[in-house]
């Protein structure tokens, strides 16, 4: 068989093999046949389009054959000659623009066996072998099949032992991880930073991106849909203002105790410290908010950061964070290895015998125990009505336990705090006994100075921080009150919760009249609105509530009995909350009746999201308490000794009625009192987003349940200072000062 002579290309610094000195080279450096094959057919496949690999393999074929019978061949049309090229009478045309070549990277030498036979088994099955430098030398990445033309459906390889595999990309693992947590929605605004992470969702069924106006907005969200399902929520923001938008949306999540996965993405690695474009440091921007940050700088930490940061928040229901730098966020994982299952629930604890013992002493010794409790008793409602039964005790609660406990209940009396009742004020105040049951209530000037405080909750942090306690357990409410039971003897408040029964019926009476809407006086009373849509709102209703005076409406005038739940932005206090709070109530259930209760202030503040219930469908329904300021700013200052200032809290609204139906929804206006049922009627009955511009009076005063004297003296002081400003020309003074008059005389 005649010898080819050996070709070299030109220009090429390659010297021929002839050219070399004839000694041997040893056996360890020498390459083997099959080496040399693989490298000499790989480097032409890096010169020739994918889809010629075939013919390359059938033309070397040829050519072996008709080497050994000593005939010389040439391809046919659109053939390869024997250098692997195409040849120029059978060239494609100009104008038909070939694939690009594939590039196959180079990479350590392994067996010649295995390469060969991972080269030969890609084409002989007419399938585009991908090549990838691993920790184990080369290995596939993945069979594309090419029955319909390629690419194909990728298919996940079983991984070889020892061998690694690249068949999950850090999004489609970040998304395992969250699906296994129970989360379907992703609330967020896209950006370039996560857009590999968008069309990751859009290509799962699993998941639903929902694109909302403002991230924000996709903050509040989430922790509502958190608050509801008791999973977790999640949001996302791009990197820079994105992120930062997300921020007071994860705040609330935060004091509300939410479980929230904030996905944020990041300037790329290469770019840091260099002022990149929207660079910032998310790190420390995020430390206060989030409990864990992944900050995800390698593949290699997919998918252990994000299962650690996704069972913080679904157990400890706090806020975390994971960062997706731009140029790290569409790569692919080297291994799943380190995946292990989520813990969904942490164990029920109960405090140790002695503890409880102790805590048995001071109730029995108690004559006027006043159980108080919060959110932490949403599991514990039946062991915390026993134990009153048990020990004749009156029940207050705090406003994030209304929709726990009911006046219907018996023996519950209430709220304390500025937007509560006299029945519920006492019950705290003037017990000998308090028992805190999973309630971190803010306000220390309300809780009683000097006698026995037993506080129950989960956290230790939160054990006596708003009051000195005698005894703290740490545990949960329903395993300690069932511990507890048995240790507690028969006990005698009942004389002392019978005097705040009669106390709250009678204020609940005072309520009742306030909301009669025979009350026909023009501007509205705003309890008209909040106790007609109460009284027929769904059992299962869920009512999203803003922050300010519409908070005081639904803690006074709405009913919670039932399977009604009520959320809000009770502990963080942000204008705003409302309707993004109910956006994240509908996504979880679009077929459940939603109400949002807003001020003008508020409402004015997350409006632009209105049009994302009319983009997804949900018939949310919106009353808007339309006073044209921010009346419960207004009241602050005037109990501050601060004189009216129409620049700081006045507004001017357009008609929010014409702007629903702007945006596609529903709405009326209503300023007549006989028109405040058809409106809440029609509103019921209407398939689309629903705003009610309901006109009311700015002169209505919430009166808080007990009233200090330095409360009085400010108010006074206002009042002089208001006169004077009306004795100087200010005319809109003496109309404020009537319609604050007339409210509290109707």
């Amino acid at each position: 068989m005649p010898e080819r002579a050996e070709r070299v290309r030109p220009g090429s610094s390659r010297r021929p093999i002839s050219s070399l000195p004839s000694r041997r080279r040893s056996p360890t450096t020498a390459r083997s046949s099959s080496t040399r094959w693989f490298h000499r057919v790989s480097s032409r496949c890096r010169r020739i389009p994918t889809s010629r690999w075939p013919g390359v393999l059938a033309s070397r074929r040829q050519r072996r054959r008709s080497s050994v019978s000593g005939v010389s061949t040439s391809s046919g049309t659109g053939g390869v000659t024997s250098c692997g090229r195409t040849s120029a009478r059978t060239r494609s045309s100009p104008s038909k623009r070939r694939p690009a070549p594939l590039r196959v990277p180079r990479g350590p030498r392994t067996t010649a066996s295995f390469r060969r036979s991972t080269l030969r088994r890609g084409l002989e099955n007419q399938a585009v072998p991908f090549l990838y430098i691993g920790s184990v030398g080369w290995s596939t990445r993945a069979w594309c099949r090419r029955a319909d033309g390629f690419p194909g459906e990728r298919r996940h390889p079983q991984a070889r032992p020892g061998e690694a595999t690249m068949s999950r990309t850090i999004c489609e693992s970040l998304l395992d991880v969250l699906a296994e947590a129970g989360a379907r929605d992703i609330f967020g605004v896209t950006g370039d930073a996560i857009n590999p992470l968008v069309e990751a969702i859009r290509k799962d069924d699993r998941f639903r991106w929902i694109c909302v106006r403002h991230e924000e907005h996709a903050g509040y969200a989430a922790a509502a849909q958190a608050e509801l399902t008791g999973k977790i929520g999640v949001c996302a923001g791009t990197s820079g203002p994105g992120a930062l938008h997300l921020i007071n949306g994860l705040y609330n999540a935060q004091k509300e105790g939410a479980g929230v996965v904030a996905i944020t993405g990041q300037v790329p690695l290469a770019g840091r410290g260099s002022d990149f474009h929207k660079e910032m440091d998310l790190t420390k921007v995020f430390d206060d908010v989030c409990d864990y940050q992944a900050i995800i700088d390698s593949p290699s930490q997919m998918p252990r950061m994000a299962e650690i940061a996704v069972q913080r928040s679904l157990t400890e229901r706090v806020v975390t964070r994971i960062e997706l730098p731009a140029d790290i966020i569409g790569k692919e994982i080297a291994s799943e290895h380190f995946t292990r299952p989520l813990v969904y629930a942490l164990p029920r604890c109960a405090p140790e015998a002695a503890e409880l013992a102790r805590a048995a002493e001071i109730i029995n010794a108690g004559k006027r125990v006043t159980l108080f409790c919060g959110i932490g008793c949403r599991e514990a409602r039946e062991q915390v009505l026993a134990l009153a039964e048990k020990l004749g005790a009156p029940i207050a609660n705090t406003l994030r336990a209304k929709d726990i406990f009911d006046y219907t209940d018996g023996p519950v009396v209430g709220m304390t705090g500025l937007i509560g009742n006299p029945a519920g004020f006492h019950a705290v105040f003037d017990c000998d006994v308090l028992l805190m049951l999973g309630t971190d209530f803010p306000y220390e000037e309300f809780l009683p100075d000097g006698r026995p405080i037993i506080q129950v909750d989960r956290d230790v942090n939160r054990i006596g921080r708003r009051a000195p306690v005698s005894l703290g357990l740490v545990g949960d409410v329903g395993a300690t009150l069932d511990a507890l039971d048995p240790l507690v003897k028969k006990g005698n408040s009942g004389k002392f919760r019978d005097n705040l029964i009669e106390m709250r019926d009678k204020w609940l009476g005072h309520m009742e009249a306030q909301a009669d809407l025979r009350r026909t006086d023009e501007p509205l009373h705003p309890q008209l609105f909040a106790r007609a849509i109460s009284d027929r709102a769904a059992h299962d209703a869920f009512f999203a509530v803003d922050v300010g005076e519409c908070t005081i409406w639904a803690a006074r005038q709405m009913s919670m009995a039932g399977g009604r739940r009520m959320a809000g932005g009770f502990n963080h206090g942000s204008l705003g909350c409302g309707l993004p709070v109910a956006l994240g109530a509908a996504a979880v259930d679009p077929s459940r009746q939603v109400w949002a209760l807003c001020g003008d202030g508020g409402f004015g503040m997350s409006m632009n999201d209105f049009v994302t219930a009319v983009r997804y469908e949900w018939p949310i329904k919106v009353i808007v308490f339309n006073n044209s300021e921010l009346a419960f700013v207004k009241m602050e200052m005037e109990v501050s000794g601060l004189p009216r200032n129409a620049e700081a809290t006045g507004l001017v609204n357009p008609d929010f009625a014409m702007y629903a139906k702007a945006c596609g929804g529903e709405g009326v206006r209503v300023e007549h009192a006989t028109d405040i049922v058809p409106a809440i009627e029609q509103a019921l009955a209407s398939t689309k987003p629903f705003i009610i511009d309901a006109i009311v009076s700015s002169g209505e005063l919430t009166m808080p349940p007990h009233i200090k004297m330095e409360q009085v003296w400010g108010f006074g002081i206002t009042k002089v200072q208001e006169a004077i400003m009306g004795l100087e020309g200010d005319h809109s003074v003496w109309q404020e000062g009537r319609d604050e008059f007339m409210a509290t005389l109707r």
